[in-house]
């Protein structure tokens, strides 16, 4: 599973350590989906001020720290922030991820949120710098995350294997060849006794539970920034491409889409995925992740491309055939092409698409113009503001 993404290794030095508990006590009240007015004081400048939050029915589905500060500076750079996640296997483990809020943030208006996964090797910061979702984020209305991966421990520098992500598959025997290359024992698996030095059994990430990290930040970030529920998107490349599958698995309940870039689950490690949104993006050259469930180059077995779309397209009762999808980016890369599975229930969209390159993003960032097309339908109805009034007492 090595050489998932050619990000830069810099790690970054700024971090702003976030404290975990309850929300400020205006945000833990949450505000109801229902027509429903609420009210809560602050002050501004002595005067109290009422905050009215109107919530419309099905419209969005606004998180605790809707009606309070937000914890993320709007408009800056990508910054990296801290918190402390209690793994299930470690206990307490610090993990880290970098934040970009759009210009204009409201704590009135639920943003949609788009999480983002760097690949094997990759660093948040980095990541938020070289691509173009903060651009999207501004004209859409959501906000950028980008979650960091572990290495061999919390807090140690680049491993043998990098940085990256546990997406569930680490030692099924049934996803590798004998002769695999590029497996490793990191030390929390080793010290699971999952792996050793001498027998690594398909093992090539931490142990760490990313998946419940992830579901502790999108808490996080809810309860501190003002988000539609409703509106939460999963993204990565590579490595990060293939978590975003782990995440849908174990968390359909708070996921509205999933959006993979050339990373695709291991073999039997996507079967039955819930009833979510999913947009797939590869390589049709790709060796390192195949799109069509042949061995990679390294000897590791993956699903392919067809079949996880077909899987989406089932559980969302769609068609079971397929049609050319035409995109904004159709002429922006080589033999690009989308095929998508129509008539789906609710508002659900299943498609593929694959560009003419190998184990690597499409070029001049038609990736992001393209995620930013799809998720358009679901945030033009995260654009509604709350009724927020405030008066003198």
């Amino acid at each position: 599973m090595k050489s998932h993404c050619n990000e830069r290794r810099k790690q970054p030095t700024k971090t702003t350590h976030l404290a975990m508990g309850p929300p400020p006590p205006s945000a833990q009240q949450g505000v109801p989906r229902i027509l429903k007015i609420m009210t809560a004081r602050t002050v501004l400048g002595g005067a109290v001020a009422m905050l009215a939050l109107a919530a419309i029915v099905d419209a969005v589905r606004p998180s605790r720290g809707c009606g309070s500060p937000s914890a993320f500076e709007p408009g800056a750079p990508a910054q990296r922030y801290e918190i402390e996640v209690n793994d299930p296997e470690f206990g307490p483990v610090p993990r880290f991820f970098a934040v970009e809020a759009p210009t204009g943030y409201s704590d009135a208006t639920p943003l949609g949120l788009f999480l983002y996964f760097h690949g094997q090797f990759g660093y948040a910061l980095p990541t938020a710098a070289e691509t173009t979702f903060n651009q999207y984020g501004q004209e859409l209305g959501f906000m950028s995350v980008f979650p960091q991966g572990l290495a061999n421990e919390p807090g140690v520098g680049l491993s043998l294997c990098g940085t990256g992500w546990n997406t569930g598959a680490n030692g099924d025997t049934d996803t590798c060849l004998p002769d695999t290359s590029g497996e490793c024992c990191y030390n929390s698996c080793r010290d699971l006794g999952k792996c050793t030095t001498s027998d690594k059994r398909c093992s090539w990430s931490t142990c760490y539970d990313d998946v419940h990290f992830v579901d502790t930040l999108i808490d996080y970030l809810g309860d501190r920034a003002c988000i539609d529920l409703d509106a939460v998107f999963v993204g990565g490349v590579s490595n990060g491409g293939i978590l975003s599958f782990a995440i849908a698995h174990r968390l359909p309940h708070k996921i509205t889409a999933i959006l993979p870039c050339i990373g695709l689950p291991l073999v039997n490690h996507g079967d039955r995925p819930p009833p979510i949104a999913y947009l797939g993006l590869f390589g049709s050259e790709d060796e390192v992740v195949p799109i069509d469930d042949k061995p990679s180059r390294q000897g590791w077995i993956y699903e392919s491309a067809a079949d996880m779309a077909a899987a989406y397209a089932t559980a969302n009762e769609c068609s079971k055939s397929t049609i050319i999808a035409e995109t904004p980016v159709d002429k922006k890369e080589v033999d690009f092409s989308c095929v998508e599975h129509p008539n789906c229930a609710g508002s659900a969209k299943v498609l593929s698409c694959t560009y003419r390159r190998g184990h690597v993003p499409p070029r001049n960032h038609v990736g992001e113009e393209l995620t930013a097309w799809f998720l358009k339908d679901y945030l033009n109805r995260t654009n509604t503001r709350l009724a927020v009034s405030v008066v003198d007492e």
